[in-house]
């Protein structure tokens, strides 16, 4: 998890402005402590308060009118000039006026020392010049002498499990391939589908290759800050994309260059120098090898995979949309829906003919009412904009339906839940008018909780659940280009697009200097992917899309991916067809899978446990936090803390690795994983910020760090320091996060995880006796027009939705009852017949119990009229928000040192803000492409 090191890139010029900016700072400083301080008309006026106090409004209204828009200093002038004639205002009143514009002075002047302390960090970021490569040299050469990190031997066996995949010649059976790929759309309506798939693919292939196609700046900008995300860049070319960043004219011609390329000619620059390959770690401290592009190159290439996934997963959510290709919730069938009625329906109105139907025939059928959706929006526009548009995108999707019998139900809402969270998450999407992706940590944190609550449900119904993970050796290595290629023009992709795909793949790798210390050694990568590329994500989810599909169609369950790692969660039964089919599918596609049953499996530092090992005896679902991999984590991060040379390296290190409560290790808090879990992960963080801050505490550590750095000590008055170290960085503070208050606002989290599902089944069995009640009831002649408006009293009818052997007086068993509770929701029940007492029968809910277990419960702190009308105040000024813009840490930390800042500064604003170089100061803090309105990161769609 811990961030990548990436150097600091402020252009001369910037430096130049925020040096002048500063100076300007230090001017007015200086200027309003003679002012006030120093001041001949004051200290002029003697002992006399009222001349003293005149003295001081004259230098505010000349110098200083900005403070005027305080309204309590227009009061204050107002009653001056009274006091001026009005001998019944007091010397202590006067004394007290003359105490209070002061402290407003004083006030005035404490924030402008918090923008000094803020200028003063920024000046030791832009004068350390080789801080953040330092750094880097830092934790290499800690890295050498750390036992969790890699040595030399190990770091050559990457080297050697890369060259034996890459150049590997592996025999794929296209067309055995092809057959079976087509098996997956057996029926009319998903070959008509696929058909139109394969048309609009090819359309958006031809347009981009043939038509005037122009990438604009907009999605350049979008495609840098995506590839600074990207933890395996060299420092240069971070170094040359931030730049890039920081100048619009060099984003203008380096979008022309970019649209003066030809999809159809592209080659790789420098093709027979070859591109070089090395090795770097990733965000969790393992070894990745990666492959040096041309920037050039690299951002083409970004753009074209950027255009090309958006397509491909637009289009194919709107195939999954047909019950032909993704079958989702089976409706209930006619029998099972007679049945449903004949138990647990009132009889059916009969209607009495008000006029002869044999003249005027029978009334016709009811209207079913059903809203219209409103008009789809279309496909979103392509990366790569035509200037004469010639086709729509993707085909409209099927109709809104009638209402489905059966009504609201679990498997439209894991649909639902499944296409937000886990479809294709690796792919970017358009947002308005730019791209947009979720990061990898998100995903893994939402499949954290989803799996224990599929686990705990199957464990509630079922008895116990059955999962599965499987898992593609070296899956970007080992990736066979066939295949790739096969998949790819399955779906539609033109040939000569195939054929720019085809000189991607098989780039010429270097691999004498750099692996094997030898002059240039150059070969065509035959197999595999680039790690942490555009143009791999899109290949590798082109591929495992039909693992997805096929294990759906085959289980009518989810296979939920981190890229391909796989996880199956479901019935015994299922895990068995599930299992199956992952092996059908590596073979089919070449891929080496291994499939591990049962479920037992570490994600982050979280250890889960579903399924029995053996067919014997159940075994409940748990979860558990492994020690060794947080205390090892504490140690990496105390490290990585110890080598950062400015203080805001440390704070961004500190927020990106401990600060920030990181849901993709210990599990979102989350009411599936209990109180428990959530005292587990507290005393988790206490043993990390034990071994980081060696028994200490991140206040005190934070501010002798700030002393130390600053050379000088942080004293009250001016400071509020803990209001500093803490409040967001909009308000004037440092923005230091602090992981208790996340775990605090989760206090309401459920004691017993069960609790939902065990309320739900006691529901189920009160209905399930109200109905039964209700049935006994009835008469038999009763029962005798229900089988004649329901089956016309016919016996072969009867017999299909009740069963041959039914004795129809006997009502459903329980287990009966509730065989399709998550395909369809119970219906109301009719009251008793007359003169039966009315019972109430409570509804089994299971929508909102399974929701309920994957809620995080958020209990904010009560707000003070105080605060928040500060904060309305201050709102839409320097990226400060509206209260219910605030995330709940926020509101936190405002509430419990507001009053200070009250104190010290007036109100929230700590900080005079139009006095400090916002711009290079949010550059210094690494926030290029930050987004604060969003309450989620988003990060590279190529994430390794």
């Amino acid at each position: 998890m811990s961030p990548s090191v990436s150097p600091l890139v402020v252009s001369p010029i910037l430096r130049e402005a925020a040096e002048l900016k500063i100076e300007e700072l230090n001017r007015t400083k200086a200027a309003l402590k003679n002012r006030y301080e120093d001041n001949p008309a004051v200290a002029a006026a003697g002992d006399d308060t009222l001349k003293r106090l005149e003295a001081l409004l004259d230098q505010i209204k000349k110098f200083d009118p900005y403070l005027e828009r305080d309204d309590d200093l227009p009061l204050l002038s107002r009653y001056v000039e009274q006091a001026k004639d009005d001998r019944s205002v007091s010397q202590a009143k006067l004394l007290r006026f003359e105490k209070e514009l002061r402290e407003k002075l004083a006030k005035h002047a404490n924030r402008l020392e918090v923008s000094s302390l803020h200028v003063d960090l920024l000046k030791e970021a832009l004068s350390a010049e080789v801080s953040l490569p330092s750094m880097a040299a830092k934790l290499e050469k800690a890295a050498l002498d750390d036992e969790f990190e890699l040595v030399e031997g190990e770091l050559e066996a990457v080297y050697e499990t890369f060259e034996k995949n890459t150049f590997a010649s592996k025999h794929v059976d296209t067309k055995a391939m092809e057959e079976y790929l087509s098996g997956l759309f057996d029926n009319s309506a998903a070959e008509e589908q696929l058909d139109k798939l394969r048309e609009h693919i090819g359309d958006y292939g031809k347009d981009v290759m043939e038509g005037s196609e122009e990438v604009d700046g907009e999605i350049v900008e979008w495609c840098i800050v995506d590839l600074l995300r990207n933890g395996l860049l060299s420092d240069e070319k971070t170094k040359t994309l931030r730049g890039y960043l920081q100048n619009p004219i060099a984003i203008r011609e380096l979008t022309s260059t970019l649209n003066m390329k030809s999809v159809r000619h592209w080659n790789w620059r420098n093709y027979e120098k070859g591109l070089a390959v090395t090795a770097r770690q990733n965000a969790d401290g393992k070894y990745c090898i990666t492959v040096e592009e041309d920037i050039i190159d690299m951002l083409f290439l970004h753009s074209l995979a950027v255009g090309w996934s958006m397509k491909f997963k637009e289009c194919l959510k709107d195939l999954i949309s047909y019950k032909g290709v993704w079958p989702g919730n089976a409706l209930l069938s006619n029998e099972e829906l007679d049945k449903r009625e004949y138990y647990l329906l009132g009889l059916r109105p009969t209607y009495k003919a008000k006029s002869c139907t044999t003249c005027h025939g029978p009334p016709p059928p009811p209207v079913v009412e059903v809203i219209p959706s409103g008009p789809r929006s279309g496909p979103p526009p392509p990366v790569w904009k035509p200037k004469k548009k010639k086709r729509t995108g993707c085909p409209p999707p099927p109709p809104p339906p009638a209402p489905i019998p059966g009504g609201p139900n679990l498997n439209d809402e894991r649909y639902r839940a499944y296409i937000r969270d886990f479809f294709l998450p690796r792919l970017p999407k358009l947002n308005g008018s730019s791209p947009e992706s979720v990061s990898a940590n998100d995903t893994q944190a939402t499949l954290l909780k989803t799996l224990v609550t599929e686990a705990k449900l199957r464990e509630a119904f079922d008895g116990s659940a059955h999962g599965l993970t499987a898992n593609f050796s070296s899956f970007a290595s080992s990736l066979p280009h066939q295949t790739v290629l096969a998949v790819l023009k399955f779906i539609g992709v033109p040939e000569q697009w195939l054929d720019v795909f085809a000189r991607f793949l098989a780039a010429p790798l270097n691999m004498g200097p750099v692996v094997r210390g030898t002059s240039d050694q150059i070969l065509p990568r035959t197999c595999g992917v680039p790690v942490a590329h555009g143009l791999s994500a899109f290949f590798e989810e082109a591929v495992l899309f039909f693992l997805d599909l096929v294990i759906h169609q085959k289980t009518g369950g989810y296979l939920y991916r981190l890229r391909d790692k796989c996880y199956f969660v479901g019935t015994r039964s299922q895990r068995t067809n599930a299992q199956d089919e992952v092996i059908r599918f590596a073979k089919a596609t070449g891929l080496p899978a291994e499939v591990t049953k049962p479920l037992h499996v570490q994600i982050g530092f979280l250890n889960i446990h579903v399924g029995p090992e053996g067919p014997e005896e159940p075994e409940p679902v748990s979860f558990s936090i492994i020690d060794a991999e947080v205390e090892a984590y504490a140690r990496r991060v105390k490290k990585q803390l110890a080598a950062c040379g400015t203080v805001f390296e440390w704070i961004r290190i500190w927020n990106n690795t401990v600060g920030t409560y990181a849901s993709h290790l210990f599990g979102p808090l989350a009411n599936v994983f209990g109180k428990a879990h959530l005292e587990a992960v507290t005393q988790a963080h206490n043993r990390m910020l034990d071994i980081i801050f060696d028994g200490g505490n991140l206040t005190s550590h934070v501010t002798s760090l700030l002393v130390t750095h600053l050379g000088r000590p942080l004293t009250d008055p001016p400071f509020a320091l803990e209001a500093v170290l803490y409040l967001p960085t909009a308000y004037g503070g440092l923005g230091i996060k602090n992981p208790y208050i996340t775990l605090n606002l989760a206090h309401n989290i459920l004691d017993t995880p069960s609790s939902q599902l065990d309320s739900f089944l006691q529901a189920e069995k009160k209905y399930h006796a109200c109905a039964e009640e209700n049935f006994k009831r009835m008469t038999p002649d009763t029962r005798a027009q229900k089988l004649s408006s329901i089956f016309n009293d016919d016996p072969a009818r009867i017999a299909a939705a009740l069963g041959e052997s039914t004795d129809p007086s006997t009502f459903l068993s329980l287990a009966e009852l509730t065989a399709n509770r998550e395909r369809a929701s119970y219906p109301f029940l009719p009251p008793p017949p007359y003169p039966s007492p009315l019972t109430f029968a409570p509804m089994p809910a299971l929508i909102p119990a399974y929701n309920a277990l994957l809620e995080e419960p958020v209990d904010n702190i009560p707000e003070s009229d105080k605060i928040t009308d500060e904060v309305y105040r201050l709102s839409g000024r320097l990226d400060m928000k509206r209260w219910c813009r605030l995330s709940g840490e926020d509101r936190w930390v405002l509430q419990m040192y507001g009053e200070e800042c009250f104190e010290r500064y007036g109100g929230l604003e700590m900080w005079h803000g139009d006095s400090v170089p916002m711009d290079v100061l949010g550059m210094v803090r690494d926030e290029v492409g930050d987004d604060e309105d969003d309450d989620s990161s988003v990060s590279s769609f190529s994430d390794v």
